[in-house]
C-alpha cells in the first residue's frame, strides 16, 4: 500500500538574523537564538562581502551571542553609548 521512499540523511537549513560589529577586530554581537544550533556561521556585509565567523561567547538567558570574524583589515563598527550620559530625545537601539 505505501511505497518505500528514501529519506535524506542530511538536512541543510539556513537562518537569517542581524547583528552589529562592535570592535574593528571583527567582534560581532547578535542574538543567541540565531546561532545556537549552527554548524557554520557566515556574515554578509552590506557591500556583499562574506565573512566566516566563530562563536566567541553566548548567553541563553539574555539571548546574546558574540561572534569573532577572521579578518586582517579593520572593520567599521558601532560604539556603545553611556546610559549615564543619555538624554531625552537621544537616538537609541535596544
Amino acid at each position: 500500500m505505501f511505497k518505500d521512499f528514501e529519506r535524506p540523511t542530511e538536512r541543510k537549513a539556513s537562518s537569517l538574523g542581524s547583528g552589529f560589529i562592535i570592535r574593528e577586530n571583527g567582534t560581532v554581537i547578535t542574538n543567541n537564538h540565531v546561532i545556537e544550533n549552527a554548524d557554520e556561521i557566515e556574515i554578509e556585509m552590506i557591500d556583499g562581502t562574506l565573512l566566516q565567523a566563530e562563536v566567541f561567547g553566548r548567553d541563553e538567558k539574555t539571548d546574546i551571542a558574540l561572534l569573532k570574524v577572521a579578518t586582517e583589515i579593520p572593520l567599521p563598527f558601532v560604539k556603545f553609548g553611556n546610559a549615564a550620559s543619555a538624554r531625552a530625545g537621544d537616538w537609541v537601539l535596544a
